[in-house]
Protein backbone atom coordinates (compact mmCIF):
# COMPACT_ATOMS: atom_id res chain seq x y z
CA UNK A 1 0.00 0.00 0.00
CA UNK A 2 1.75 3.14 -0.85
CA UNK A 3 0.79 6.75 0.22
CA UNK A 4 -1.79 7.59 -2.56
CA UNK A 5 -3.64 4.55 -1.53
CA UNK A 6 -3.34 5.59 2.05
CA UNK A 7 -4.74 9.17 1.81
CA UNK A 8 -7.64 7.63 -0.47
CA UNK A 9 -8.76 5.44 2.37
CA UNK A 10 -8.13 8.52 4.70
CA UNK A 11 -10.54 11.00 2.88
CA UNK A 12 -13.27 7.93 2.34
CA UNK A 13 -13.30 7.09 6.13
CA UNK A 14 -13.65 11.29 6.48
CA UNK A 15 -16.50 11.50 4.03
CA UNK A 16 -18.17 8.21 5.61
CA UNK A 17 -17.76 10.07 9.34
CA UNK A 18 -18.84 13.46 7.88
CA UNK A 19 -21.74 11.78 6.15
CA UNK A 20 -22.60 9.97 9.57
CA UNK A 21 -22.89 13.06 11.51
CA UNK A 22 -25.02 14.43 8.85
CA UNK A 23 -27.52 11.67 9.07
CA UNK A 24 -27.17 11.68 12.97
CA UNK A 25 -28.14 15.79 13.03
CA UNK A 26 -30.65 15.27 10.67
CA UNK A 27 -32.41 12.38 12.53
CA UNK A 28 -31.46 14.10 16.04
CA UNK A 29 -33.64 17.31 13.94
CA UNK A 30 -36.46 14.96 13.77
CA UNK A 31 -36.78 13.70 16.74
CA UNK A 32 -36.52 17.12 18.73
CA UNK A 33 -39.22 18.42 16.22
CA UNK A 34 -41.28 15.38 17.49
CA UNK A 35 -40.76 15.81 21.24
CA UNK A 36 -41.68 19.48 20.47
CA UNK A 37 -45.37 18.51 19.06
CA UNK A 38 -45.55 16.14 21.78
CA UNK A 39 -44.78 18.89 24.31
CA UNK A 40 -46.67 21.72 22.78
CA UNK A 41 -49.98 19.10 22.12
CA UNK A 42 -49.51 18.09 26.38
CA UNK A 43 -49.50 21.69 27.35
CA UNK A 44 -53.08 22.96 28.30
CA UNK A 45 -52.41 26.66 27.45
CA UNK A 46 -51.19 25.51 23.65
CA UNK A 47 -54.87 23.93 23.42
CA UNK A 48 -56.87 26.70 25.28
CA UNK A 49 -57.05 28.61 22.93
CA UNK A 50 -58.60 26.14 19.92
CA UNK A 51 -62.03 27.65 19.55
CA UNK A 52 -63.77 24.14 19.71
CA UNK A 53 -66.83 25.84 18.08
CA UNK A 54 -64.79 26.14 14.60
CA UNK A 55 -63.18 22.46 14.85
CA UNK A 56 -64.63 21.29 12.02
CA UNK A 57 -63.06 17.81 13.40
CA UNK A 58 -66.16 17.47 15.68
CA UNK A 59 -69.46 18.48 15.87
CA UNK A 60 -70.75 20.55 19.17
CA UNK A 61 -73.44 18.00 19.41
CA UNK A 62 -70.70 15.18 19.13
CA UNK A 63 -68.12 16.52 22.03
CA UNK A 64 -71.52 17.35 24.13
CA UNK A 65 -72.80 13.46 23.15
CA UNK A 66 -69.82 11.88 23.89
CA UNK A 67 -68.70 13.93 27.51
CA UNK A 68 -72.28 12.77 28.44
CA UNK A 69 -71.78 9.16 27.48
CA UNK A 70 -68.22 9.13 29.34
CA UNK A 71 -69.62 11.14 32.19
CA UNK A 72 -72.79 8.67 32.73
CA UNK A 73 -72.08 5.82 31.79
CA UNK A 74 -67.91 5.33 32.37
CA UNK A 75 -67.85 7.26 35.41
CA UNK A 76 -65.15 4.86 36.61
CA UNK A 77 -62.99 5.25 33.59
CA UNK A 78 -63.24 9.25 34.18
CA UNK A 79 -62.15 8.65 37.71
CA UNK A 80 -58.79 6.46 35.98
CA UNK A 81 -58.03 8.98 33.84
CA UNK A 82 -58.41 11.85 36.84
CA UNK A 83 -56.18 9.39 39.07
CA UNK A 84 -53.95 7.99 37.34
CA UNK A 85 -53.39 9.83 33.84
CA UNK A 86 -53.43 13.24 35.63
CA UNK A 87 -52.09 12.92 38.54
CA UNK A 88 -54.94 13.11 40.91
CA UNK A 89 -54.46 10.42 43.28
CA UNK A 90 -56.40 11.51 45.85
CA UNK A 91 -59.63 12.23 43.42
CA UNK A 92 -62.98 10.96 44.35
CA UNK A 93 -65.05 11.87 41.50
CA UNK A 94 -64.54 13.69 38.25
CA UNK A 95 -66.06 14.91 35.29
CA UNK A 96 -65.30 14.97 31.66
CA UNK A 97 -65.75 18.71 30.85
CA UNK A 98 -64.45 18.62 26.90
CA UNK A 99 -63.09 16.62 24.22
CA UNK A 100 -60.87 17.95 21.09
CA UNK A 101 -58.37 16.65 18.86
CA UNK A 102 -55.52 16.87 21.14
CA UNK A 103 -56.97 15.37 24.29
CA UNK A 104 -59.52 15.76 26.93
CA UNK A 105 -60.40 17.84 30.15
CA UNK A 106 -61.52 17.24 33.40
CA UNK A 107 -62.27 18.12 36.81
CA UNK A 108 -60.89 15.91 39.61
CA UNK A 109 -62.82 16.54 42.78
CA UNK A 110 -62.66 15.17 46.46
CA UNK A 111 -63.80 17.08 49.89
CA UNK A 112 -63.75 20.70 49.42
CA UNK A 113 -60.89 20.49 46.26
CA UNK A 114 -60.69 20.06 42.66
CA UNK A 115 -58.54 20.83 39.72
CA UNK A 116 -58.52 20.89 36.22
CA UNK A 117 -56.53 18.57 34.30
CA UNK A 118 -55.61 18.37 30.72
CA UNK A 119 -55.00 14.99 29.28
CA UNK A 120 -53.86 14.62 25.93
CA UNK A 121 -54.23 11.91 23.09
CA UNK A 122 -50.50 9.83 22.28
CA UNK A 123 -51.42 12.10 18.46
CA UNK A 124 -53.73 14.85 17.77
CA UNK A 125 -56.41 12.95 16.20
CA UNK A 126 -57.01 13.28 12.49
CA UNK A 127 -60.34 12.15 12.10
CA UNK A 128 -63.35 12.04 14.19
CA UNK A 129 -63.55 8.25 13.51
CA UNK A 130 -60.15 7.69 15.99
CA UNK A 131 -61.53 9.06 18.74
CA UNK A 132 -63.33 6.11 19.91
CA UNK A 133 -59.61 4.29 19.84
CA UNK A 134 -57.34 7.17 21.44
CA UNK A 135 -60.08 6.98 24.25
CA UNK A 136 -59.94 3.14 24.76
CA UNK A 137 -55.64 3.31 24.39
CA UNK A 138 -56.07 6.28 27.82
CA UNK A 139 -58.35 3.77 29.39
CA UNK A 140 -55.96 0.88 28.74
CA UNK A 141 -53.10 2.96 29.35
CA UNK A 142 -54.52 3.77 32.86
CA UNK A 143 -55.21 0.27 33.73
CA UNK A 144 -52.03 -1.23 32.99
CA UNK A 145 -50.49 1.53 35.61
CA UNK A 146 -52.78 0.69 38.11
CA UNK A 147 -52.14 -3.03 37.72
CA UNK A 148 -48.30 -2.51 37.44
CA UNK A 149 -48.74 -0.49 40.86
CA UNK A 150 -50.73 -3.07 43.07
Amino acid sequence: MDFDDLVALVQIGFALLIGLLAWRLIVGAEEARTAARRRQFSRPEAVRHHDLASDSLFSATMIRKRVEQLNIDQPDVVLDFARVLAGNAWAESATVTTIDRFGIELVATAAERSATSRIPFALPLTDATYLESALTQLARQARAHQKGNT
